[in-house]
């Protein structure tokens, strides 16, 4: 308490670490940025409820860690997860990179401001979002990969409102030739009053208890013999 830490170097946080914080921390330009090469859990020193700010420009990976319920993310840059989990609530307003062909959750309130960026990406990824949230923004569903491997969005509770933009697509530019069955996967209730843009196939699954209103909205399906909603 009471160091200012400045510089443009790197602070790096290897092996198994817990990081607490006794205040809030915003990564900006003038600061060093962080890296977590090894496995972090990031807490607050007491019940008060501490913030990290992820500034525009800047970046915050996560492979492997846990954020606790104690500290909050603001997202105004970039943020990548992969098999890792954020129990406090993340506001995202710049772009958030879900990734690694592993789970990882989103335990605290979410949202997805406009301009921002959820993306899901790459061979067998999952995402867990606890309880429902609003994408005013784009959120990107994309395996990545030829192989038709899932990529899934689960909404465990509640729905999600999309009053933005939610996407398909495959950037390894084959469509998914077997078809792209069971290959993006939205599991969740959806009302939808933004649009739905499906470059490549989409299964929403909605269960018992869950449902997909799109009356409000619009769904733009590609001209591609393997693009489809179902």
């Amino acid at each position: 308490t009471g160091t200012v830490l400045t510089g443009t170097g790197t602070v790096d946080f290897a092996g198994t670490h817990a990081l607490t914080l006794a205040a809030n921390f915003t990564l900006v330009a003038t600061v060093p940025a962080w890296s977590f090469s090894g496995t972090v859990t990031v807490a607050s020193n007491n019940a008060t409820v501490r913030t990290v700010t992820v500034g525009s420009g800047r970046s915050l990976g996560l492979s492997g860690d846990t954020v606790s319920a104690s500290v909050n993310l603001t997202n105004q840059g970039t943020l990548t997860a992969s098999g890792s989990t954020i129990n406090g609530a993340l506001a995202n307003a710049g772009t958030v990179t879900v990734q690694g062909g592993t789970a990882s959750a989103f335990n605290g309130a979410f949202s997805n401001a406009l301009g921002a960026t959820l993306e899901v990406f790459s061979t067998s990824t999952v995402l867990t979002v606890a309880s429902g949230f609003t994408n005013a923004g784009r959120i990107v569903m994309d395996d990545k990969n030829a192989s038709r491997h899932p990529v899934t969005l689960t909404v465990s509770a509640e729905t999600l409102a999309n009053t933005g933009t939610i996407q398909t697509t495959d950037t390894s530019g084959d469509n998914d030739a077997g078809g792209g069955v069971n290959t993006l996967t939205l599991n969740a209730q959806v009302t939808n009053t933004g649009t739905l843009d499906i470059d490549q196939s989409l299964a929403i699954v909605t269960g018992t208890g869950k449902t997909f209103d799109t009356t409000s909205g619009a769904i733009d399906v590609a001209c591609h013999p393997k693009s489809r909603v179902w």
